[in-house]
């Protein structure tokens, strides 16, 4: 893809239509300041969608209209056309040249069109999205893009990265799905709000709506009886009512006979007046065309008359040119002629000229040497004036340092006597000073030993605490688990009591103490060993209560029967004592009896639970039935008796326990008091180290000023032994230099002698000189006075030359041109005279098609004028018809009269029924024709009514209305959570393909800028970073720069030049990653010296096989890399003008600059 052609119209000082054409490779735009050069580049920015009037170097949108100057009115529009090639189709859209218009009215309307067809400014923005040619993309470089580039923040810096990335479009649709996000953010907030409104005023009309069904209820049941009088009085009007209509029917049946032959003849009528209006429309076209045949044949004998006019005009200009071209011919002999003779003349005045000039060239030499040894004496004399004004100044000034240097040495000596009365007094003072400082030492010393012993009795104080701490928190984890054990096991003897019977046995043996024995396995004991096989064998029997007497036990089924307790099962003790106990074995094996302890007045009831059963190998045999194999805990349900040993198990453990806690407890409470005596002494001890610390840090401060003083003091004592000797080098070099200012002042009187003496020669040999020259000048003056007439009058024949060549050029050139004319001339009356000839023969065609319309028009006539007659014959037709039909029609107004009446009476009956009762008429007939009701029962029915109060009888409605409402907002709310997940989900996924992009065009890009900087700086280093790598969503970059021989440095430290040239570095490594199909340059090579742009020019030329470059110049070398160069220029104040040169290879690339 690239930008075929620019259309300016009445765009700042393109007033007017101006078109730019643009093929491949380099294009340079150039011309003077002022010159509207940038107002292509403002175009290109406008009609792209720029929206900143201050971008486009203006303060309101209007500016881009041409304003007018003092010779040309403004302009009401401003429009801009880009044309791009897109074969390629890299612009989402189905055509291969593709316009995009921009239009301003001075109004303030703006309308952007794409091929002519009018669009929005966002789809001007989505076509170009990430092609790298949209509104402030890197494809258009200003001097004020390279600054945005280079000064701006990194965050503002990285949108130039979005856009190469191929992000920019993600990013737009990141924004769109938060700002919908936002948006079903405050739905969400509205739809709540409003369903908690609902929900409130839902509970109250529900109350409503009960009242107003029970006022309903009430109210049918009275309108029932009040009805069925109505109804009666209706089913009467309704049989008079059918009567009448009955009557009324077979009216408008002959009626409607009539009316449907109205209406086929109505129908025939509208065919007719169709046939009518289509035939007199094509009279109307045919008479158009035969107006047409007409209007032609005027047109060509029109152009016929024009054609012998201009023939006539030609033949007549062809004589004048003859007549001019012969007077021509003899104007050009007499020219030459006076030409010779001026010739011959100017020969002779140069060689009086020549001759003058060589008298005046030898004056003129002696003249110029008299003034070079004049300008060169006064030279000399200058200096030896300066000379002697610089040597008496060097002997003041040498007087005056000599002054001071004896005062400065006096000076010396009193500062130098008392720096060794100091040194004295500060010796003194060092003295005392080390004194007290070694008494304060031996103090530390001492104190430091009593610290480091008590510092050790505290630490190991600390550790026996430390350890008691860790022992108590041992015993204290310890204890805590022991408790946390003995309530799991309370938990599970509980749960255990919970999941069995013990609750109902427990309230059975309360209500019936003395009556109730208790469960089987409450009067039995067996080995843990064996209570699985005991339980397995009694199976739920061990749940079996036992009672004394069969009563009891009806007793407590009637107890649990009333109570709704729960199940049991009851062995009555008197009952089983009477029945007979097998002992014989019916398996061998051992019997699961024998495995029981019981009372003995228990026995027979546990043989007779447990019959038969035997044990053997693990297996238990009871009358046919085997039970053994593996159960597992899980899928075991424990018995009774298996519950009662676990309860008792877990007591036992419970009660360990319990004397564990004991001793545990006060295990800690006596590490407790051993730590509080520990503790004790150790704060004693803790206080006796402050106190000795304290009084160190007392004497240490004491030792530490006294150092200081002592420190102080030496360095005191160093600094008045480095400024005495200072102050002795200083006196000895003053009194050296005291001696050399001697020697100068001596030799300065000497020199400023000698000086005096050939100054005043001098002076005398300048005056003799002057003298000289003065009458050189005067003769002079004379011989060139002479050479200027001379010369003068050359200049005049010369004059006359030229004037004699010139006309006889434009007489020879005048000749020409009437040639010229008469041939051209020939070729135009030639033209005409064929045009006449065509012309003619056309008009003859014409005439034949005239008469065959003439022909065609009668004839459509004649077909209308018949269609015409039939329409008058179809008309009195329907009239008798219609008759007929308005006396049937004042038949039926009289029944209709009637019926209305009847009718009037049965809608009376039906709204009161339907207003009074709220039935319809139709309900009535149906529901309660057969209702009957006494009078007492509707005088209550009426005082329930009268008891509800007001009622709001809309309430059911209202509510189900309400309810309906509140379940479609439920929903909604649904739906936007759901699409506020989706919206996330979406960002989600925009963010990771953002990330993902961003990473790697980053990556080639900045690898790339390496080389490129590299490449153009031929050395040196560059980089990019990101100021935050973990948010590649918002990071900015920054750009580091290393110039060969420089430092590494930010880039608001380089200069001018290098901060353009690390710009273009930029440009070309986002270039050689996504080339945009075009880039604008304006005046980027500016600060660039001539080295910097030979290398920006090199490279230019090889990103121009990829893409377009216009770059705006003023640079020679800049301009030599181009292919077309495009001038702007102003010939007419304030209106820009478009010069276009080609330049095809370098001979014709430098005849164009050398003319510029």
């Amino acid at each position: 893809m690239h930008l075929k052609t620019i259309e300016l119209g009445g765009f700042k000082s393109f007033a007017d239509r101006t078109v730019l054409t643009f093929g491949e490779g380099i294009t340079a735009i150039v011309g003077p300041n002022g010159c509207g050069k940038t107002n292509i580049t403002d175009a290109i920015k406008w009609v792209l969608g720029e929206q900143s009037a201050k971008s486009l170097r203006g303060t309101k949108m209007e500016d881009v209209i041409f304003s007018g100057t003092a010779s040309r009115k403004q302009t009401s529009v401003s429009e801009i056309t880009l044309t791009f090639d897109n074969s390629k189709n890299v612009l989402p859209i189905d055509y291969s040249e593709v316009c995009v218009t921009r239009r301003l009215f001075r109004t303030g309307e703006s309308e952007y069109l794409l091929n002519k067809t009018p669009v929005r400014l966002r789809d001007i923005k989505d076509l170009f999205l990430d092609t790298g040619i949209g509104m402030g993309s890197y494809s258009i470089m200003e001097q004020g893009k390279i600054d945005f580039i280079l000064q701006s923040k990194p965050e503002e810096r990285r949108y130039i990265f979005e856009e190469v990335a191929g992000v920019s479009k993600y990013k737009s649709k990141r924004e769109e799905a938060l700002r919908k996000l936002e948006k079903v953010g405050q739905d969400m907030l509205r739809l709540n709000d409003i369903l908690s409104e609902l929900e409130s005023q839902k509970n109250k009309l529900d109350s409503q709506a009960r009242k107003a069904r029970q006022y309903q209820k009430y109210l049918d049941e009275l309108k029932n009886y009040e009805v069925n009088s109505l109804v009666q009085k209706y089913q009467q009007v309704k049989e008079i009512n059918s009567a009448k209509l009955k009557e009324l029917t077979d009216i408008n049946e002959k009626l409607s006979h009539i009316s449907i032959e109205i209406d086929k003849l109505d129908a025939k009528y509208s065919e007719l007046k169709i046939t009518l209006t289509a035939k007199e429309d094509e009279l109307i076209s045919k008479r158009t065309e035969a107006n047409k045949i007409d209007s032609s044949i005027a047109i060509l004998n029109e152009r016929i008359l024009s054609a012998q006019t201009t023939k006539k005009e030609n033949l007549t200009r062809n004589k004048e040119a003859q007549q001019e071209i012969q007077q021509g011919q003899i104007d050009r002999i007499n020219y030459e002629k006076g030409l010779s003779a001026a010739k011959k003349e100017l020969e002779e005045a140069e060689i009086v000229v020549s001759s003058a000039k060589k008298i005046l060239a030898e004056k003129t030499e002696r003249k110029n040497k008299l003034n070079s040894e004049i300008t060169k004496a006064n030279s000399d004399i200058e200096n030896l004036r300066q000379l002697i004004f610089k040597t008496a100044t060097e002997l003041s000034e040498l007087h005056n340092r000599k002054t001071s240097i004896n005062l400065f040495l006096k000076e010396i000596n009193y500062r130098m006597e008392k720096l060794k009365n100091q040194e004295r007094e500060t010796l003194t003072k060092k003295a005392e000073q080390e004194k007290i400082a070694g008494e304060l030492k031996e103090k530390i010393t001492v104190i430091n030993l009593t610290l480091e012993e008590k510092k050790k009795k505290i630490e190991n104080l600390t550790t026996k605490i430390n350890q008691l701490r860790s022992e108590i928190e041992k015993n204290r984890n310890e204890l805590l688990s022991k408790k946390l054990l003995g309530a799991q096991f309370d938990a599970q003897a509980e749960a255990m009591n919970r999941n069995s019977n013990y609750e109902l046995h427990s309230k059975i043996k309360e209500a019936f103490n003395g009556r109730v024995l208790g469960t089987v396995s409450d009067l039995i004991t067996v080995a843990d060993d064996n209570v699985s096989v005991v339980q397995s064998a009694l199976g739920e029997k061990s749940d079996y209560i036992i009672c004394d007497t069969e009563n009891t036990a009806t007793e407590i089924i009637k107890w649990l029967k009333n109570g709704n307790y729960g199940w049991a099962d009851f062995l009555i003790m008197s009952e089983i004592e009477k029945m007979p106990i097998s002992t014989s074995n019916v398996f061998s094996g051992k019997k699961i009896s024998d495995l029981i302890n019981c009372e003995p007045k228990f026995r027979k009831i546990m043989d007779f639970l447990l019959d038969d059963a035997t044990l053997k190998n693990e297996n238990i045999y009871s009358r046919g039935l085997i039970s053994g194999g593996t159960l597992l805990p899980e899928n075991r349900l424990r018995g009774s008796l298996e519950t009662s040993a676990e309860i008792n198990r877990l007591k036992n453990e419970t009660a360990i326990i319990n004397g564990e806690i004991g001793k545990l407890t006060e295990s800690i409470k006596n590490e407790q008091e051993e730590i509080t005596s520990t503790g004790t002494e150790l704060d004693k001890t803790a206080v006796s180290v402050d106190a000795g610390k304290n009084e160190l840090m007392k004497i240490m401060t004491e030792l530490t000023s006294a150092e200081e003083s002592l420190k102080t003091s030496v360095n005191y004592l160093s600094i008045l032994s480095a400024e005495y000797e200072n102050l002795n080098n200083q006196k000895i070099k003053k009194e050296s230099e005291s001696i050399e200012i001697n020697d100068r002042i001596s030799k300065s009187a000497s020199q400023e002698n000698s000086v005096k003496t050939g100054f005043a020669q001098l002076t005398s040999h300048i005056k003799k000189l002057q003298a000289e020259l003065e009458s050189q000048e005067r003769d002079f003056t004379d011989i060139q006075i002479d050479f200027s007439v001379k010369s003068s009058q050359m200049e005049n024949i010369k004059e006359k030359i030229k004037t004699a060549d010139t006309t006889l050029q434009l007489t020879s050139a005048k000749i020409e041109k009437s040639k010229k004319w008469l041939k051209e001339s020939a070729e135009k009356i030639a033209a005409m005279e064929k045009i006449i000839s065509d012309s003619t023969a056309e008009i003859n065609k014409i005439v034949v098609s005239k008469d065959t319309a003439d022909d065609l028009l009668k004839n459509i006539e004649k077909e209308r004028d018949e269609i015409k007659n039939a329409i008058t014959e179809l008309e009195n037709n329907l009239r008798t018809h219609r008759t007929q039909q308005n006396i049937l029609q004042d038949e039926t107004r009289t029944l209709e009269r009637a019926v209305s009446s009847t009718s009037s009476d049965i809608r009376q009956i039906e709204t009161r029924i339907k207003e009074e009762k709220g039935i319809t008429i139709e309900d009535a007939l149906n529901s309660y024709k057969e209702v009957a009701m006494e009078q007492n029962e509707i005088e209550k029915l009426k005082k329930k009514i009268e008891t509800l109060g007001a009622v709001n009888l809309a309430a059911p409605e209202e509510y189900e209305a309400l309810e309906q409402r509140y379940n479609f907002l439920t929903k909604q709310k649904e739906d936007l959570e759901k699409a506020r997940e989706d919206l996330h989900n979406a960002i989600n996924k925009i963010n990771i393909t953002t990330r993902q992009n961003f990473q790697k065009t980053f990556t080639i890009v900045r690898e790339n800028f390496r080389k490129i900087f590299n490449q153009l700086f031929e050395g040196g280093e560059a980089d990019l970073l990101l100021t935050d790598e973990g948010n590649l969503l918002e990071t900015g970059i920054d750009i580091i720069a290393q110039p060969p021989g420089k430092k590494l440095q930010h880039i608001s430290l380089l200069s001018g030049g290098e901060k353009t040239l690390t710009a273009i570095a930029i440009l070309f490594a986002i270039y050689l990653l996504k080339p945009a199909p075009f880039c604008i340059l304006d005046e980027i090579d500016g600060q660039l010296d001539e080295a910097n742009v030979l290398r920006f020019t090199r490279m230019l030329r090889e990103f121009a096989e990829t893409s377009q470059f216009f770059v705006i110049t003023h640079n020679k070398r800049t301009m030599e890399s181009a292919n077309v160069l495009y001038g702007v220029s102003m010939e007419e104040l304030g209106i820009s003008k478009i010069i276009s040169v080609h330049l095809e290879g370098e001979e014709k690339r430098e005849e164009s600059l050398s003319r510029m």
